[in-house]
């Protein structure tokens, strides 16, 4: 069985509607021309999906160390050479800073450090066998064959998830008609949240995150309700008004990450 070429096939498809249908016809092919069982079909495709999503996240962080590199380099040097740097910054970053080129010859050493500090993995291409697919465009073909093997995100949660974990994925789901995608990514994104999520509340270790976790644009109000919904029902100890720590996890989100307490506090009880 050719999984590559099902694979590519796949981001072939203009905006990525019908998968759901383009899987179903092949997992039915496979099943009748090699009798082939669900997982014997739908496992192999999220391996090697998983595996293009961990080569981005490599990438994605060896370009932002370059990132820093060039940037601490421009900074110490004259500001007639900085150009020179910049443009290298560009040619090593490729794709993911295609926006962010500019027609002007005064760059400044700030905007590339903000540039820095919005870094996503939303967009972020690399090169490879799979002609540089983003792990957004990766995530929405995860998500076709979840639902066409019939194990979505949050009922795998409801399964074998605990309480908490239920509690958690419930709110995400009734937060928009999309559930989670409404605000994440990547499904890699939902799952790092959810797990810092769950961790907080059932009193186990966890680390937040060096960088932000990026959502999408318009999301803030939906997610933040949500948030004060998950609070309120798992919160045995604290009030929402007093839980500092709460509110450092939730910063770890990049529409929250300059929120002071009080905004927080307004933002989830609205």
């Amino acid at each position: 069985m050719d999984f590559d070429k099902i694979i590519r096939n796949a981001f072939m498809h203009e905006n990525f509607k019908n998968l759901n249908a383009y899987f179903e016809r092949e997992f039915k092919k496979a099943q009748r021309d090699n009798f082939y069982e669900k997982d014997d079909f739908f496992n192999p495709i999220l391996a090697k999906l998983e595996r293009i999503e961990k080569l981005n996240n490599d990438d994605f962080e060896k370009h932002k160390l370059n990132l820093k590199i060039v940037i601490k380099k421009a900074q110490e040097n004259d500001f007639e050479h900085r150009e020179t740097y910049y443009s290298n910054c560009l040619d090593r970053l490729g794709v993911m800073y295609e926006s962010y080129k500019q027609e002007q010859n005064d760059l400044r050493v700030k905007d590339f450090t903000k540039q820095l500090e919005n870094l996503s993995l939303e967009n972020f291409k690399r090169n490879s066998v799979f002609d540089d697919y983003s792990n957004s465009q990766i995530s929405k073909i995860k998500n076709a064959v979840n639902n066409v093997n019939g194990r979505k995100v949050e009922q795998q949660l409801e399964l074998t998830g605990s309480k908490t974990s239920k509690v958690i994925a419930e709110a995400f789901r009734n937060m928009a008609k999309d559930g989670w995608e409404y605000a994440f990514s990547t499904e890699q994104d939902y799952n790092l949240f959810t797990d810092l999520l769950t961790n907080f509340f059932e009193y186990k270790p966890y680390k937040l995150p060096e960088t932000p976790i990026q959502l999408k644009r318009m999301c803030k109000t939906k997610v933040a309700k949500a948030l004060g919904e998950i609070h309120k029902e798992l919160s045995n100890e604290n009030k929402l008004s007093t839980d500092n720590n709460y509110f450092q996890l939730i910063r770890v989100l990049s529409h929250f990450k300059e929120e002071t307490k009080d905004d927080l506090y307004k933002a989830l009880t609205r």
